[in-house]
């Protein structure tokens, strides 16, 4: 259960002002954002730590049987459940080739912010990483309503106290490990490693994956589409400050 105390009273958002991993799974389903054809549980950019990972894409399920030990008139054959489609949001930042990773090193500030109003999640954190490069990183993640197969993230990198060499990857990530709390065994196993590669990819895509039973597809375009500017940077040598991975 979240404690009162890590939120603040806001009439038009929710904000989170220090970050536990022991509620991790709750403020992700808290800060989820979706449009009713995209859905993003409200994962940290770089991926890890997590609770439970979540993209969604509504008509892709599963399909898995239900055997019973006696069969009985009403009895459903087979059960459909959402399954947890390529994630596109994961940006993974190396300052200095330290991973970025809230478990190690210093966290200073994290917050988290779900606007209502804007229907965007805004995250602003200051962090050290082991080796002693200090840096703040803020993103905003939205999912558009008025193309329902847009979802972006901008990404900022600022470094506090000097010159620091900074990368940042965007990827794409399928069949996710996801430890599912169900009490039926049939469903877990159904949902194991649901996604394979489809071949031939359809016309405009770089990857595609179905499930096996359902046959349900999707998709994802050669490389996600990304704007670099470099703010501030020293003569000579450009460092990329912001990233807009896109995610059709």
């Amino acid at each position: 259960m979240i404690s009162q105390g890590a939120f603040t009273v806001e009439p038009w958002a929710l904000r989170e002002t220090e970050l536990r991993l022991d509620v991790l799974p709750q403020s992700e389903s808290l800060f989820a954002l979706s449009n009713g054809h995209i859905g993003w549980r409200g994962n940290l950019d770089e991926g890890e730590p997590s609770g439970l990972p979540g993209s969604y894409l509504n008509g892709v399920y599963e399909l898995h049987p239900l055997p019973y030990a006696e069969a009985g008139y009403g009895y459903p054959e087979s059960g459909q459940t959402l399954v947890n489609v390529t994630d596109g949001k994961i940006i993974r930042l190396l300052v200095d080739d330290e991973p970025f990773d809230l478990r190690y090193g210093r966290l200073h500030s994290h917050e988290r912010e779900l606007d209502l109003r804007a229907g965007v999640l805004r995250r602003s954190c200051e962090w050290t990483s082991p080796a002693g490069c200090t840096v703040r990183v803020r993103s905003t993640r939205l999912i558009s309503f008025t193309e329902r197969a847009i979802a972006a993230v901008a990404y900022e990198v600022e470094p506090v106290d000097g010159e620091v060499r900074v990368v940042v990857q965007s990827e794409l990530v399928a069949d996710e490990r996801v430890v599912y709390q169900s009490a039926d065994p049939r469903v877990a196993a159904a949902l194991e490693a649901p996604l394979s590669p489809s071949s031939p990819s359809p016309r405009g895509c770089g990857w595609a994956w179905r499930t096996a039973p359902s046959a349900a597809g999707c998709g994802s375009p050669p490389r996600p589409t990304m704007c670099w500017t470099a703010r501030g940077a020293p003569p000579g040598r450009p460092r990329p400050a912001r990233m807009w991975p896109g995610t059709p």
